[in-house]
């Protein structure tokens, strides 16, 4: 069942109102808007107390502290000074604004800081609320997975945000060289965790992209560029952020919450498991046009299976409705597939598993159909020698088979168990046939012993690979049974049961 969340509008509203009063009158007037409200008023109070407690000093002051008259901040040259910062290097720029590398001369380290580009017409003080939110949103998110917020320098005529500095590389440059999808996905769920935690506070993020993502080198991931994030939504909204990673609401100026965060976050998983975007077309116009159109189908990718690939479509889907409930749960499911271990997981090779019954499937029916129509006369019995040499085919056919496919079949531990059941069981037959032929015993009695020894061999998988194989230890011993009682039905019930046999496997294999 969904948790109930108080309306993040409201909660918006009253967490502004309660922010600008004195902590000694907060409390009273928690009481007093929420009233019996108790999901919004343990949200209002946990995110005071949050605020309160985590972001720094200079965010609770009435106002930025002027700084002394500095340079011309259009463009941060290396080596200018601001402040007791000096810029070392520019790292990177956006549609929002600038970043660069600077070293902090009173603490000793190196930090990153960002101007945000002038607003249209110069409008400083619009610029200058904007870094103040941004710097409000970050200090509250005090999460491993969300880089942190230092202070805001004011200058002359530029605020600048000092912000951690990640040593590391965007996800974008990461998933350029190829990646396993387990590393992929472990990635990915550490930058899900920083989204979560900024939706616990109502906070939407509303450009996740992989530009947006900076993987450490000490292997942690940061969410950064919170410069567009919404702690509030009133009406329709223009569409803001990058275009191919944006929701479908998004791209229609309608309102959003933490599952348009949901869709973006999919979007580049998607397009960093596959290979490929989910949609043909990454221009607004395109994007717009095609609003409608659902993903495209997935490639098949190694190690990919099923279910994670169902767990991306759904955040996908047209209607936020049709998402996960909320990124916590998106997280659970990921997690379920990352904790998959590869040694036993039946998913890892399935399509060779079954092309190897299919076809063992096709023997079986052409043996069956050489004894019982192709031998010219079917009055005559088969001989302890046309055993063997049949035998002899099928172990070959299966050697070869196990060996054309066993670059995949030797990935995990339950394939080459079944391998070698499989290929041991056609070898035990085969030696209790040669053996049969040796000491002169007649084919019936041989082809019982035969079902005999499959069903001992499925026996012991089901008790040790699989209990499906119980199902075919039954099949065999009934049919030894049923032999022992009419030994002139042993061709057929031996040839019902084999070829009965490999049925049910390739029914297991395709259900999974």
């Amino acid at each position: 069942m969904a948790r109930l969340s108080p309306d993040p509008a409201r909660l918006a509203d009253l967490f502004d109102a309660a922010a600008e009063l004195p902590e000694a009158e907060r409390a009273a007037f928690v009481a007093a808007r929420c009233g019996a409200d108790e999901p919004l008023r343990a949200a209002l109070a946990r995110l005071l107390a949050h605020d309160q407690a985590l972001t720094p000093a200079f965010l609770h002051a009435p106002a930025l502290a002027g700084g002394p008259a500095g340079p011309d901040l259009e463009d941060l040259a290396d080596g200018t000074r601001v402040g007791r910062l000096v810029i070392l290097r520019k790292l990177g720029e956006g549609g929002m604004g600038s970043v660069y590398a600077a070293y902090d001369e009173a603490l000793g380290r190196e930090v990153a800081v960002k101007r945000l580009h002038h607003g249209r017409g110069g409008d400083r003080e619009d610029e200058r609320m904007r870094t103040v939110a941004e710097a409000r949103i970050l200090a509250r998110l005090s999460h491993p997975n969300i880089v942190q917020v230092h202070e805001i320098v004011e200058t002359a005529d530029q605020i600048l945000l000092v912000m951690e500095l990640v040593d590391g590389l965007t996800l974008r440059a990461w998933a350029a060289l190829p990646r396993g999808w387990r590393e992929v996905l472990g990635v990915f769920i550490q930058a899900g965790r920083g989204l979560a935690a900024a939706h616990a506070f109502s906070i939407v993020h509303r450009d996740f992209k992989p530009d947006n993502v900076m993987l450490g080198a000490d292997g942690r991931v940061r969410i950064l560029d919170f410069g567009l994030a919404l702690l509030r939504s009133h009406g329709r909204q223009a569409p803001a952020g990058t275009p191919a990673f944006m929701a479908p609401e998004q791209l229609l100026g309608r309102d959003c919450d933490a599952r348009s965060d949901q869709f973006s976050y999919c979007l580049a998983l998607y397009t960093c498991l596959f290979g490929q975007a989910p949609f043909a077309r990454d221009d607004l116009a395109g994007l717009l046009a095609g609003v409608d159109d659902p993903p495209r189908p997935p490639p098949p990718a190694p190690g990919v299976t099923p279910r994670l690939a169902a767990a991306v479509l759904r955040g996908l889907a047209r209607e936020p409705a049709d998402r996960w409930p909320d990124m916590d749960a998106l997280l659970a499911a990921l997690a379920e597939e990352a904790a998959r271990d590869p040694e036993v997981d039946l998913d890892v090779a399935r399509r060779q598993r079954r092309a190897l019954v299919a076809l063992l499937i096709c023997l079986a029916v052409a043996i069956d159909v050489y004894i019982f129509v192709g031998r010219g006369d079917p009055d005559v019995a088969l001989t302890a020698g046309d055993l063997v040499r049949l035998m002899s085919i099928v172990l070959a056919v299966i050697l070869a088979l196990v060996a054309a496919l066993w670059r995949s079949l030797r990935r995990n531990r339950i394939n080459r168990q079944l391998a070698a059941l499989l290929v041991a069981s056609a070898g035990f037959v085969w030696l209790h046939r040669a053996i049969g032929l040796r000491l002169g015993a007649a084919p019936t009695h041989t082809l019982i012993g035969d079902l005999l020894l499959l069903g001992a061999c499925s026996t012991i998988a089901a008790l040790t690979l699989r209990r499906e194989f119980a199902a075919l230890a039954a099949v065999f011993l009934t049919a030894a049974l049923l032999a022992a009682y009419a030994p002139g039905r042993a061709p057929e019930l031996f040839s019902l049961s084999a070829t009965g046999g490999f049925v049910l496997a390739l029914l297991w294999w395709r259900r999974g």
